[in-house]
């Protein structure tokens, strides 16, 4: 289903590996933010305040690098847009992704963790509750409580989370003119052309968001111009050891099949060429061989739009059988041609940096260098250009 779009599909490997105590399993994932640590640096700050969860599946992390859905929706928010939302959509306990702003609190995103809240969000009627304010007045309030001193708002008896609130409620009043009449549900036609085929994930809870049924939502509301950011998280069934035939053909097809719609959805809509997916791992992949333990293994990224120039960069080789599994090699692709390296490494050395991936990302999002510069552990990293187009 993927083959029509392979143009504008690069993927990759190689990256450093997730440092998770357990199974790899990270919330934060070097990709997403360049120099996070287990251990609070200087000018470091926790990536979980946002997002709690259980520590012993994600770690504490700290960081001072924004994720990429941050940076992304701190620009649209400050051109006036709408703030962007992430569908929390795994369903393993105490199993997340970090969402991590790193003092960008107007990068926040709106976090939904059930298809129903969302669904009610995004009602015609949630627009304008409480406020007798159009649009334009709304957009006023919410610029000036942007510039309130946060000093100020502490002497009085205000925290910040009563004025994040009001803020986004003045947003869902901006966006009302957009959502009148708009419905999020799901057509009887929308259900067969997103869930066709896809396998059911066999860990997800009853919170019901399915990875097509979150690109499904997603689609419309990107389409209907509701939101510029969106952020999807979902979960495979937990495998360990052996991943037989039928296995990995499963997993395939839960990832591939709702990304080849969303592809040609947007291509139809005469969005891709300016959309940028990115599908990240919070664990990346173990072999077999080492029971999924270890510093050996991959962690991929993948990103597909039209800014995207194609192709699959780097390699893993088969370096040695043993009775339980093979060990593998991992070729990091040349950072000039993007060709595979010839000397592949066996640990979490020769491999792509996460910063080099999180600035490839910037870059085809065109976020200024101005800004990508500010941050120490990536200010000097270039990005991956053979994954772009110019």
């Amino acid at each position: 289903p993927l083959k029509p779009h392979l143009d504008n599909i690069a993927h990759s490997d190689t990256f450093e590996l997730c440092i998770g105590q357990v199974h790899g399993h990270e919330a934060g994932n070097a990709l997403r933010s360049p120099g996070r640590s287990k251990t609070q640096k200087f000018g470091y700050s926790l990536m979980s305040t946002n997002d709690s969860g259980s520590t012993l599946s994600n770690d504490i992390l700290y960081s001072r690098t924004p994720t990429p859905a941050i940076v992304h929706n701190y620009h649209n928010n400050s051109l006036a847009k709408r703030n962007g939302l992430v569908m929390k959509g795994i369903g393993r306990s105490g199993v997340m992704a970090y969402h991590f702003d790193a003092g960008l609190s107007r990068g926040q995103l709106d976090r939904y963790f059930s298809g129903e809240a969302l669904i009610e969000a995004f009602a015609p009627s949630s627009s304008s509750q409480n406020f007798p304010i159009n649009p334009l007045q709304a957009n006023y309030l919410r610029n000036l409580m942007g510039k309130l001193d946060q000093r100020f708002m502490q002497t009085r008896p205000y925290s910040a989370e009563i004025a994040k609130g009001h803020t986004r409620q003045l947003e869902r009043v901006m966006a009302k003119q957009s959502i009148e009449g708009f419905s999020l549900a799901l057509t009887e036609d929308e259900k067969k052309y997103w869930l066709s085929g896809v396998p059911p994930q066999s860990s997800i809870d009853l919170r019901g968001l399915g990875i097509a049924e979150q690109m499904a939502y997603g689609f419309k509301l990107v389409s209907n111009g509701i939101v510029k950011t969106l952020a999807l998280e979902f979960d495979y069934a937990d495998f360990h050891g052996d991943r037989d035939e039928h296995v990995m053909r499963t997993m395939s097809k839960q990832t591939a099949l709702p990304l080849a719609r969303l592809i040609q959805a947007l291509k139809d809509q005469g969005l891709f060429h300016r959309t940028l997916i990115a599908i990240y791992t919070t664990d990346g992949s173990r072999s077999p061989a080492s029971n999924s333990y270890g510093d050996e293994g991959k962690n991929s990224l993948l990103l597909a739009g039209g800014m995207i120039k194609g192709g699959y960069y780097g390699d893993i080789r088969v370096a040695e059988t043993l009775p339980e599994g093979h060990k593998f090699s991992y070729h990091m692709p040349d950072l000039q041609s993007g060709q595979a390296v010839f000397q592949g490494a066996r640990d979490n050395s020769g491999r792509l940096s996460g910063a080099s991936g999180w600035r490839t990302v910037m870059k085809a999002l065109r976020i200024p260098e101005v800004f990508v510069k500010q941050y120490p552990e990536v200010a000097d990293v270039a990005p991956l250009d053979f994954m772009l187009r110019t």
